[in-house]
Order: C-alpha cells, then sequence, then structure tokens
C-alpha cells in the first residue's frame, strides 16, 4: 500500500498570482505525481473577497450579514435576535441587535449598565408598533409615532408607582400656567359608561387609603389651598343633575364567615382581624373566597401582606342569592386593583338584588373568584373585615338626608322652605323662619328670641325648657 503525506507550513501571508505546481511523488520511486492548482490570488484580507465591501469605512460596530440578494456578505446593524422563554426576570447586560421577551406573566426587564437609544421602537408579537422613543425623545404608547410629536399619549392602561424618600414628596406634580386664558385644564377626564346596569359602580377616580400604621395625624383625600386674590374660588363644583355628596357611615368588623375554596370551613386566619397570621388565596384559576356576616354589608377591607403579581387575579365578584352556593355578579369598585394592594372593595345595598343568607354558612356572603389564566404569585391575605353602613346624602336636588345637625356655633339658622314638617330641633341662638313649621322647636335658652313669618305660636313650659309650638 503506498502512503503519501502532504504537509503544508505557512509562514506569514503569501500572496501569488499565476499557477502553483504542487509535487506529490512516493519516495524511491520515478512515478511522481504532479497537481496544478490555478489560483488567481492567496486571500490575506476580507475586503480582499470578491463577494464582500471594498471598504471598512463607517462600518464601526456593524456585524457580517448577507446581503438583501442573498449573493454575498456585506456590512449591517447587528440584528441577531436574544429570545427567552420561560417565566422569571431577564437582566440585559450587554445584547444587541433584537430583543424578543416571551409575552408571559410577570416579567420584568432590568439592567445593571446603562441603556442609550438614539430611537426606539418595542413591537409586539404581531408586530405591531407598542412602545415608541422618537429621536427627539417623545414617547408613545400604542399609538401611531404620528400621533404623539406634542402629547405624551397612552392607550391602554398605565401604573405610576413611586415610594418616597423625603418629606414634601409626589408621584406625580402637574405645573400648568393658565397665562391668563380660560378653560384651562390641569386634569382633563373624559368619561364613557357604556351601558352600565344595576349592579355595576364605577369609580372614576379612586383613592384608596391604607392607614393601617397610622398612630396619629390627618390625612386630606383632596386638599385644595389657595392664596388671596380677586377671583371667587370653590373646592367643589357639581353640574345639574349630579348628587355632590354620597356618604357610606359605618365601621369594619370581623366576618363571621371566610373560607378559602371551600363551600363553609371558616379559615381563622381570614376573620381573625390580625396581621400576625395570614392565608395565601386564589392559588389556582377559579379558585375562590366567602366573606360573609349574619347582616348584610356594602363594604369589605381586604388586608393584603402580599399582593398578586402582574395584572392581579382579575376578580368576579358575586353576592348570595336563596339556596345552597347560589350566587349572582355584580360589580363593585375594586379598591385592591385585583389583590394587588390592601383595600377596600364597595358596593350600594341596591346594587344586590334579592341578596340574602347563604343556605351552607347562615351569612349574606360576597364571593370573590379568580378568573386569571396565569399568575406567578397569588396573594396572602392577613385578614378579611366587613361594614354594614347607613346612606347618608345630598342629593341632585339639593335635599340632605343627614343623621343628625349641630347648630350651636351657626349664630341665626334661617329656614326659607315654605313649609317644614316634623321638625324638633334645639335651638342655643335666634331661629328665623321663612315658612310654615309644622313640628316642636325647644330652646335650651329661654333668653333668645324667635321670629316667625306667621305670628302663629304655642309657647310652653315643659318644665325643663320653654317649648314653642310653630303651625
Amino acid at each position: 500500500m503506498k502512503k503519501y503525506v502532504l504537509l503544508f507550513v505557512v509562514i506569514g501571508l503569501i500572496s501569488l498570482t499565476g499557477a502553483v505546481v504542487i509535487d506529490i511523488s512516493n519516495p524511491g520511486e520515478d512515478n511522481g505525481r504532479v497537481i496544478n492548482l490555478d489560483i488567481g490570488k492567496i486571500i490575506s484580507d476580507f475586503l480582499d473577497l470578491l463577494d464582500t465591501p471594498t471598504s471598512y469605512s463607517g462600518a464601526g460596530g456593524d456585524c457580517v450579514v448577507v446581503n438583501s440578494g442573498e449573493t454575498g456578505l456585506t456590512f449591517g446593524n447587528c440584528t441577531n435576535s436574544t429570545e427567552v422563554a420561560g417565566s422569571g426576570n431577564l437582566s440585559w447586560n450587554e445584547t444587541r441587535g433584537d430583543l424578543i421577551h416571551q409575552p408571559l406573566e410577570d416579567q420584568r426587564l432590568s439592567t445593571t449598565n446603562n441603556v442609550t437609544f438614539t430611537g426606539l421602537n418595542i413591537t409586539n408579537s404581531s408586530g405591531t408598533l407598542a412602545f415608541y422613543i422618537d429621536e427627539n425623545g417623545k414617547i408613545g404608547i400604542n399609538t401611531n409615532p404620528a400621533l404623539f410629536i406634542d402629547i405624551f399619549t397612552v392607550t391602554g392602561n398605565m401604573d405610576l408607582i413611586h415610594t418616597a424618600e423625603n418629606s414634601d414628596d409626589h408621584a406625580l406634580e402637574i405645573d400648568v400656567d393658565a397665562a391668563g386664558f380660560g378653560d384651562v385644564k390641569a386634569l382633563d377626564i373624559n368619561y364613557i359608561t357604556g351601558a352600565i346596569s344595576t349592579g355595576e359602580d364605577e369609580g372614576i377616580i379612586l383613592i384608596n387609603i391604607n392607614e393601617l400604621a397610622a398612630t396619629g395625624g390627618e390625612v386630606f383625600g383632596v386638599e385644595v389651598l389657595s392664596t388671596e386674590g380677586s377671583a371667587e374660588v370653590f373646592g367643589f363644583k357639581v353640574g345639574p343633575l349630579i348628587g355632590p355628596i354620597h356618604q357610606d357611615s359605618g365601621v369594619f368588623i370581623n366576618p363571621t364567615t371566610a373560607t378559602n375554596n371551600t363551600v363553609s370551613t371558616d379559615i381563622s386566619a381570614m376573620l381573625d382581624g390580625s396581621s400576625g397570621t395570614n392565608t395565601t388565596i386564589f392559588e389556582t384559576d377559579n379558585s375562590y373566597i366567602l366573606i360573609g356576616n349574619i347582616a348584610p354589608s356594602q363594604d369589605i377591607e381586604l388586608v393584603i401582606s402580599t399582593g398578586a403579581s402582574g395584572a392581579g387575579i382579575m376578580p368576579t365578584f358575586q353576592y348570595s342569592t336563596s339556596g345552597s352556593h347560589q350566587f349572582t355578579t355584580f360589580t363593585p369598585v375594586d379598591g385592591t386593583n385585583g389583590f394587588r394592594n390592601t383595600g377596600i372593595v364597595s358596593w350600594d345595598d341596591s346594587d344586590l338584588v334579592s341578596h340574602t343568607t347563604n343556605d351552607d354558612t347562615s351569612t349574606f356572603d360576597i364571593k370573590i373568584i379568580r378568573t386569571r389564566n396565569n399568575l406567578a404569585i397569588p396573594p396572602v391575605l392577613d385578614f378579611a373585615k366587613t361594614a354594614s353602613t347607613v346612606e347618608y346624602i345630598w342629593d341632585k336636588d339639593g335635599n340632605l338626608l343627614v343623621n343628625s345637625i349641630n347648630a350651636n356655633s351657626w349664630g341665626n339658622v334661617t329656614i326659607t322652605e315654605s313649609q317644614v314638617t316634623d321638625l324638633s330641633h334645639t335651638v342655643d341662638t335666634n331661629l328665623s323662619l321663612g315658612g310654615t313649621i309644622d313640628g316642636n322647636i325647644t330652646m335650651s335658652n329661654d333668653t333668645k328670641t324667635f321670629y316667625g313669618s306667621e305670628n302663629q305660636a304655642e309657647i310652653y313650659w315643659n318644665g325643663t325648657v320653654l317649648v314653642i309650638k310653630v303651625s
């Protein structure tokens, strides 16, 4: 058997033109073999290739890519994708090109280094533009870039999350100079109710206050301050057909029923009113909790130590009707944002038609169901409480339904209605009546003066106070 050894040793870079002859022979024999190689040039530089660019100029930082015609190589943007599947967060430190992150729940994109964009497009899985920053720093979310040249436009939901680091801090500040113009709004809300019906409540501006850690102080849901000036400033104004005030008066108490995905088995940690014990709830899709009491409630306080991840549990709310575990769906105002934070779930008693006790628990129950398919972190509930409330209203016609009015410091009180019935009032100062009174007015101080529009009165002493009966 003949053996041939071919040894190439290349030292340095060789550039040749013409024919190269390599003689391969078997030692000791005269049957030499000759291989003719016609080599135009031995390549010493990438640019010497026939299907590549002729210069590096202007291509700093670019990558070698196949050209659009798929006939050669060229320089271009580094478009190799980094694709991340599965759950969890993604740390982006040194990644060039497109970053493809699968649209799963509860993921975040973080970076330990600075990321600089001269323009940024983020598209969703269908290729539709979802987030855009142009070269001037204008931002658009789920909108066409042409629509946000002068404004910041968001189509969809937006969460602003802020933790204060010092006093006099703010999560959102709006500075507006009306510059002498009229009809200038710092905040303009265009709200469309759609076809809501009985059992559906909506809070256009919801302020959910968690004061569990407070030991004192004062919290104002809305505070309006003004300097001196010649304008007539009001803290609050409503238009026609709007009732200015609707108050639910009551206190929170421990519920009688609190179950975790069971028909009637109570969980003591859910109803003990203590943050020292807690319960993980809504661990699976369509799981539920029951919160109930022996009297109908209109509010539920839910103290949550660990909030649901992502967009929350997407809750469905139901109330008990006649029978065993029979419920009807309604839509309260959810201050927990889908069990992502401690908050109040609130509704009106009139929202719940035919609300009665559940045969399984013998209490007026509210059922809350998780409908979110994927949830990486379920909420953890410290406890729940319920409140049976009394409604007090200042309605759209100006009528007041209140518990009591203390007029001790008012000075003169004037009643201008043509007729007021069933009035019992303790008077420490002058009372001026512009109409007809049918009822008793009790004067705790007989030195005060009574003025009536009609000179008909019955005055007598009942042994304790002076009574004036006007008719």
